[in-house]
């Protein structure tokens, strides 16, 4: 209760609206978290030098679908890191999927392990919305494709917008980047070129 009205500016009546409200403002605070499941990806691969982004794509639901490239041991050094990260994720061989944020469950309905499980979950929720900046209105168009040019990145008038060619390393940080000033992405495919940059479309919300 205390973490939570620390975080929200007001008291809360009990540990479990407390644990509701963090929970609901997290998820208004991070939209569809996109953006940091993509810097996560980014950061995860760029540990195993070996290992490539070889897709992505957002599925209907909101998981990031991933395939990986690489030699077999690259490949399973950067699947156990994106599994053991903050996000619900499930990998078969070369093929990763990551859902939304992973949360603490109590292990059994006994008092005590519920509210172990609730006040980190707390903890975790508290962290994210003080470090989370308060979300401006929606980006225009002309916004978006003006950072894309300042990135270096040309890309195809239009919602979808399609990108021939750019590096990981520069494109999942400017999607993040863009997600936490406003934008919202509504579709997301990513493909490896043969020179190892990556071809995307990407939707979006008007």
């Amino acid at each position: 209760m205390q973490l939570a009205s620390k975080a929200l500016g007001k008291p809360q009546a009990s540990a479990e609206v407390a644990a509701a409200s963090l929970a609901a403002a997290r998820l208004a605070a991070e939209g569809t978290a996109i953006g940091p499941r993509l810097s996560f990806i980014a950061g995860s691969i760029e540990q195993t030098p070996a290992a490539r982004l070889q897709s992505l794509r957002l599925m209907p639901g909101g998981s990031l679908l991933l395939v990986l490239g690489g030699p077999a041991e690259a490949i399973n050094t950067a699947s156990t890191r994106l599994t053991a990260g903050p996000f619900e994720s499930t990998d078969a061989a070369r093929v990763v999927r990551i859902a939304g944020r992973r949360t603490a469950r109590a292990t059994s309905d006994a008092a005590l392990p519920v509210a172990i499980a609730r006040a980190l979950n707390v903890q975790a929720d508290a962290t994210i919305v003080r470090l989370t900046p308060a979300v401006p209105g929606r980006l225009s168009p002309e916004t978006i494709a003006g950072a894309f040019a300042a990135a270096g990145l040309d890309t195809s008038a239009g919602n979808p917008m399609r990108i021939e060619a750019a590096r990981a390393t520069v494109l999942l940080p400017l999607l993040a980047d863009l997600e936490a000033k406003g934008a919202r992405l509504v579709s997301l495919s990513l493909t490896r070129n043969e020179d190892q940059t990556l071809s995307a479309e990407i939707g979006f919300s008007p």
